[in-house]
């Protein structure tokens, strides 16, 4: 069903140490409801913080 999608998929290494992209959901989230952070602020910053992690990693 998904073949044709998987086998565009860039394989990448992913290390335990590295932040992963639910931290980086959470964080956004835990300042929105904690800091009072704006909420489409906090989305732009955690899509801006994901896609930088995946380009590092090679996976976009």
């Amino acid at each position: 069903m998904f073949g044709k999608s998987a086998s565009e998929v860039k394989p990448a290494y992913f290390s335990a140490y590295d932040v992963t992209v639910s931290d980086t959901i959470t964080d956004e989230l835990v300042n929105v409801e904690s800091a009072g952070k704006d909420p489409d602020r906090a989305w732009q910053d955690a899509q801006k913080s994901v896609r930088q992690f995946l380009q590092r990693k090679g996976a976009l």
